[in-house]
Parts: structure tokens; sequence; C-alpha cells
């Protein structure tokens, strides 16, 4: 018979560490954020968090891209005119510009009113945040993928998600900027 056991610790920031690891909660958004995704900017060392489902206007699609600033820890809001929730997100540094794949671009949190986009935003000029749908699009409409930035090609990767009818994908998609 074998046991195991482990010990953690709390620290004065509230985070726990556990074999040198630790996690701990830095700051909070203004209201209320889920089923969002981040993209990190490398060069300014800032995080974009575009859309999600907030608490804004009842629990609705916002229009906000939030930035998290590690250096002050703090989170603000830029308004924008292009909501999303349930999209994933890279972050090109050669281009420096983020993308965000698909996604809801309206609906109440629930399944049966999500309203699904197969466009593809970029956001550009981080420093003052430039918004903008791109010609290409994702073969379908879908939300709840995951995505990744290839360094070695330059490439973006999109994987599965959902269609409107709750169906899953299998598909993997390129995305060459």
């Amino acid at each position: 018979t074998s046991t195991s056991s482990s010990s953690s610790s709390s620290s004065s920031t509230g985070g726990t560490s556990c074999t040198g690891q630790t996690i701990s909660v830095k700051t909070n958004f203004t209201n209320v954020i889920t089923r969002t995704t981040a993209i990190w900017d490398t060069e300014k060392n800032l995080a974009y968090i575009p859309g999600g489902f907030g608490t804004t206007n009842g629990f609705s699609v916002t229009k906000e891209i939030f930035t998290y600033n590690p250096i002050t820890n703090s989170v603000s809001s830029i308004p924008s005119t292009l909501a999303r929730a349930d999209a994933s997100s890279v972050w090109d540094p050669i281009n420096k510009k983020g993308y965000v794949f698909g996604g809801s671009t309206s609906a109440d949190g629930t399944d049966a009113n999500a309203v699904l986009t197969d466009s593809i935003l970029q956001i550009s000029n981080p420093g003052t945040v430039t918004v903008s749908t791109l010609t290409p699009k994702l073969p379908s409409a879908r939300r709840r993928t995951s995505s990744a930035w290839n360094p070695v090609n330059k490439k973006a990767y999109i994987f599965g998600g959902l269609t409107s009818s709750q169906v899953a994908l299998d598909e993997i998609v390129e995305f060459d900027p």
C-alpha cells in the first residue's frame, strides 16, 4: 500500500503555492465576464480580452474589449462595435495583430438563442485597438473552437467547435494571415 500527500501553503497575496508554482487572483473585472478568449500582446505586455458574456446589460454578449496590464495590475475597457463570445483567438507576433475566430455574436447566454458567425476579426494597432472584419471567412459559422499560433510556419490553426445546431465539428482549419 502506498500513500501520498501534498502540502500547500497560502501566500500573503492569497495565492496557493505547491512545488514552486503559484496561482493567485490579481484583480477583478468591473462586471462578470464569461465564455471569452484572450490574446497576449508580447510587445506591449498586455492581454486583450475581446467580448464574452457580461452582465452590463443583463446576461448578453458584450461589445467591449478588455485589456489587462500586469505592470499596473489594472483592467480597462475599450468600446467596440463588434460583439463576440465563445470565440478563440491567437496573437501573431510577426504582424503584431490578434485574430479572433468565429463565436456567438448575440445571445442571452443560452445555446438555443445563439447567433453564430464565420467571420475572423483582426485586432491591430494595439495601442489604439482597431477592430476589423477580414475578408476570408471560416468554412462555416462556429463557436467554442480552440486555436493556436504556429511560430514555425506563421499560421493559425482553428480546432473543432460547434455549429448552430449543436453539431460538433471535426475540422482543423488553417489560417494564413
